[in-house]
């Protein structure tokens, strides 16, 4: 993609590649290595690298899900899956993890500097995301990630001392739900979740809604359907104004209605917490 030392992209390979270096530079396992030199020193007793033998305790089962039902997650070999996967831990392993980032006990200052820069237009550092769009207008390092049968959100906000994680063992959006407490947390006006119903509306408001939004937002009409940014996401509506996406019933879109009847702008909501979105500019 480019000669090494010019740019930087993430990627799961990648991660892998470090933790077979890992391997071959210490002459110990990823998982030992990550034991002595991360979990022991932080105290982080219910944390490590999953392996294909070892029996962890009280390790949640994990689940994947399928046309609206949940089956048991697919076999995994670990051998193969080290580096960009595999973790296990809990909120309060975390929590210690978190706190160690503050201090100089498993990184230096002027490595937490190197890791802790954006290198990219993505915003990434090394490992970690820096200030990403929902940072809710605070300093911002985090990560979110998943694999079959886990979806994690970790979120620091370092200026404010203020941890979020979510961890899933079901697949759920665990980064949408860190988004929405984070919100609360800030004292934004989250809406809490309730139960999504379609109902009957006339379509022909469809022709008022469709057209380009500011933040990347199309609405499109198709066969007097509405959809967010490709046919692979509906909008159904639960109001004359209102719908939900197909993809998660939490994140709605409501149009707004002007005086001249026309509708330049949307609340987006994510996660519980709104955003207004206007309509752009031809």
């Amino acid at each position: 993609m480019f000669s090494p030392g010019t740019n930087t992209a993430y990627s799961n390979i990648g991660y892998y590649l470090l933790a077979r270096i890992i391997e071959k530079v210490s002459n110990k396992t990823y998982a030992d290595y990550l034991k002595v030199n991360i979990f022991e020193k932080c105290k982080m007793n219910n944390s490590g690298v999953i392996t294909n033998d070892e029996l962890i305790s009280h390790k949640a089962r994990n689940y994947i899900r399928s046309e609206n039902k949940y089956l048991n997650n697919p076999y995994i070999n670990w051998e193969f899956n080290i580096g960009h996967d595999g973790i296990y831990s809990t909120v309060e392993d975390l929590v210690l993890w978190d706190k160690a980032l503050y201090g100089t006990t498993i990184l230096t200052t002027e490595m937490k500097k190197l890791m802790f820069t954006s290198y990219n237009e993505q915003n990434w550092g090394y490992g970690f995301m820096i200030n990403p769009f929902y940072n809710h207008g605070h300093q911002l390092i985090a990560h979110d990630g998943g694999f079959f049968g886990a979806m994690t959100s970790l979120n620091r906000f370092t200026n404010d001392h203020v941890f979020i994680t979510v961890l899933s063992n079901n697949q759920s959006l665990s980064h949408i739900i860190a988004y929405g407490l984070s919100g609360i947390m800030f004292q934004k006006d989250v809406e809490i979740p309730y139960k999504h119903y379609r109902t009957k509306i006339d379509t022909s408001l469809y022709d008022k809604y469709k057209g380009k939004y500011d933040n990347n937002i199309e609405i499109l009409k198709i066969d007097d359907k509405l959809y967010y940014n490709s046919i692979e996401t509906e909008l159904i509506p639960e109001s004359k104004t209102k719908f939900f996406r197909s993809d998660n019933n939490d994140r709605t879109i409501e149009f707004i209605k002007e005086k001249s009847d026309n509708y330049n702008a949307v609340i987006i909501t994510n996660g519980g917490v709104k955003e207004i979105v206007k309509r752009s500019i031809p």
